[in-house]
């Protein structure tokens, strides 16, 4: 790591600053908490000799790159995935501070994950503000996820039911399994024929054509709903909320979650 820095060198490996990041997350230390701990293990470990001060492991923590890949097993198997977004409270003040200086509108930030179904894992993940729509992050999804596995499907609520999202999952030769909002029509615009609504238009009619139980069990559009059970598993092991209010360190700290959520799997 110091072969080619300039300035100060590094003096403890990447390697050590995600064990303690994982520490923190899973069993919800602070970072004073953290050096704490560091330094009564110091006493039994005569290999530390130097303990990461609170300045230097929150900047460390912050800058780490995390690459979610390196918690997913390695397989030649395709990966069916499903993709959805829920919210997180963006401030964590609690009913005392609403009740004495009375209720604010309270914010969120909103995460977005791609989900393996097989291993219950996050492939991918966004965060945004409660105000980007759900559907405006799913092809993002989809590029990345696709750059680091072979994606052979993906399941989604009517939310993202839009064509270009059926247009990018042809481009990558993967099937989708997205429920069509109950309104659609599969004529739309048939006079003005546009090739790049074919492929939602077919997804329309297939949904049509069986009844809701047959087209979910030929599609496997039933396996979204491990995405539900993804979310809750999340929320009840690293909180509903985030501590950060910098938006960089909130998408970190979430980042930071969902590496340590993949590897407790």
């Amino acid at each position: 790591m110091n072969g080619h820095k300039e300035g100060h060198q590094f003096e403890y490996p990447d390697s050590f600053i995600k064990f303690l990041g994982i520490l923190k997350v899973q069993f919800r230390f602070s970072y004073r908490k953290i050096i704490g701990l560091i330094q009564f293990l110091s006493k039994l470990c005569p290999a530390l000799k130097r303990i990461p001060c609170y300045t230097t492991l929150f900047r460390r923590a912050n800058r780490i790159m995390l690459d979610l890949s390196e918690t997913i097993p390695k397989s030649d198997e395709p990966l069916f995935i499903s993709i959805d977004a829920s919210g997180l409270k963006a401030d964590n003040g609690g009913s005392w501070l609403e009740q004495r200086f009375g209720a604010k509108k309270r914010k969120w930030i909103k995460i977005h994950f791609a989900i393996d179904t097989k291993s219950k894992r996050i492939i991918e993940l966004s965060v945004t503000t409660s105000k980007v729509h759900d559907n405006r992050r799913f092809r993002g999804l989809v590029r990345k996820a696709s750059r680091k596995h072979r994606i052979d499907k993906v399941a989604a609520d009517p939310g993202y039911d839009d064509y270009k999202n059926y247009e990018l999952l042809h481009k990558k030769r993967i099937r989708a399994a997205i429920k069509p909002k109950l309104n659609s029509n599969p004529d739309y615009l048939q006079n003005r024929y546009n090739k790049r609504m074919l492929y939602r238009q077919k997804q329309v009619l297939l949904f049509q054509k069986y009844r809701y139980s047959t087209w979910r069990k030929k599609t496997g559009y039933n396996y979204r709903t491990l995405s539900e059970s993804c979310f809750s598993a999340f929320k009840a092991g690293y909180g509903d909320g985030v501590s950060s209010k910098k938006f960089s360190y909130v998408r970190q700290e979430i980042l930071w979650k969902a590496y340590t959520y993949n590897l407790s799997r």
